[in-house]
């Protein structure tokens, strides 16, 4: 008995200290003109995670988002409900329609209830949990419309654990990401044909991360967005140029 309890103690320390890749994905893919597109993006981001999180030794924590539940309100439930310890990850994907209010750089994102500033989540979240290690928050949706481009199908299995980490942890203090994918009065385009469909810049950035985590690539997140964004621009006839702002702590 004496040997469980100290079995069981151990268990619990180790369980309890672990830390989390949280990430938020809020994807229609029950919008008819994107419902391809957003699946395809679904789809891909449920590869990735998972493998980042086991390279970095992290839980995962994915949250998926669609049809009914595609709403503001769902989304404030889901950011509420976070429980992020000290170097917790946290990521926040949206992908479906965006606009611009003429406010801000950023997009407003369109989910069935109301629309909602990309800003306006990207400050709550690094407001509400400033002990996170990093923080991503991602639009990849229009500051005006939608359109589509085709790329080759890529999987996640060759991301090597210390350039995981290394991109993900490997930096003194606290850092935050605020991207985009598109500049303000750009659409931002959308392959809904052939065997990997998605968001281009979705795509592109899955591209970087694996890079980075696979020797390819420097792991450092700069490079990241930048790779996305210059293949953004080239995959879309220069017509979509993402962007994106660091912040640090």
């Amino acid at each position: 008995m004496k040997y469980l309890l100290i079995t069981l103690f151990v268990f619990v320390s180790v369980s309890v200290s672990a830390q989390t890749l949280h990430t938020i994905m809020m994807c229609n893919k029950s919008d008819r003109t994107l419902a391809r597109g957003n699946e395809g993006e679904a789809r891909e981001m449920g590869i990735l995670i998972p493998s980042l999180a086991s390279k970095l030794g992290y839980r995962n924590n994915l949250i998926v988002h669609s049809g009914q539940d595609f709403t503001c309100a769902i989304l404030n439930k889901e950011i509420d409900n976070l429980k992020v310890g000290e170097g917790d990850i946290i990521i926040f994907y949206y992908a479906s329609h965006g606009v611009n209010w003429n406010d801000s750089e950023w997009p407003h994102m369109a989910f069935n209830d109301r629309q909602y500033g990309e800003l306006a989540v990207y400050n709550t979240l690094r407001q509400r949990f400033p002990q996170a290690k990093l923080i991503l928050c991602i639009a990849a949706c229009c500051n005006m419309d939608e359109e589509g481009l085709a790329r080759q199908k890529r999987t996640y299995g060759s991301l090597d654990p210390k350039l995981v980490k290394e991109l993900f942890t490997g930096f003194e203090g606290h850092r935050s990401y605020i991207a985009s994918s598109s500049i303000r009065g750009q659409y931002s385009w959308v392959w809904v044909a052939g065997n990997r469909p998605g968001h281009i810049f979705g795509i592109a950035l899955r591209d970087a991360i694996a890079s980075a985590c696979s020797g390819d690539l420097r792991p450092e997140w700069d490079y990241v967005f930048e790779s996305a964004k210059s293949k953004t621009l080239q995959n879309s006839g220069q017509k979509q140029m993402p962007q994106y702002e660091k912040n640090r702590w």
